[in-house]
């Protein structure tokens, strides 16, 4: 068991280069094209999806289940949790519900951010809270110090 570790959604964006210098894990949303379910995830054949997506009569997509959150949060003691915004998705309620479950089996911290944002911001505040794992701070200081990022910081959308 890993003493802590950074979980996010599938919209956390990030690089091959920034996947192997953080230590994280995604959770992959599913993309639906009409009946049709993909999971966002390494497998997924973005070309052949967005042919796929041109063809759709039905675009959609749908939070990650409680369930494949918990297998992640079981992975470690002290567990950051980054989602897309709760306004946007069920992520960040899904998310929560997966603490709520694994804390009553048994003793672990855990913290659900709500990154108010997707996609580049999201991964701006995983980059910050590496950086706070760094620089070993604590649980609670790691939880205020990112809180305090997420507030602070401006999404502009043209």
């Amino acid at each position: 068991m890993k003493e802590r570790l950074i979980v996010a959604d599938s919209c956390c964006d990030l690089t091959e280069e920034m996947k192997s210098k953080l230590d994280i894990e995604l959770v992959p949303l599913t993309l639906q094209l009409d009946d049709v379910d993909y999971l966002d995830d390494e497998n997924l054949d973005v070309d052949k999806y967005i042919q796929a997506m041109r063809n759709a009569s039905s675009i959609k997509t749908a939070a990650p289940s409680p369930k494949l959150f918990m297998d992640k949060f079981e992975d470690a003691k002290e567990v950051f949790c980054l989602t897309l915004s709760g306004k946007l998705s069920a992520t960040y309620s899904n998310a929560c519900l997966a603490k709520t479950m694994v804390l009553e089996k048994g003793k672990r911290l855990i913290h659900v951010f709500d990154t108010k944002s997707a996609a580049a911001s999201e991964t701006l505040v995983a980059l910050k809270l590496q950086e706070c794992i760094d620089k070993k701070m604590s649980f609670q200081e790691i939880v205020d110090d990112v809180t305090k990022y997420i507030s602070e910081m401006n999404i502009f959308l043209f």
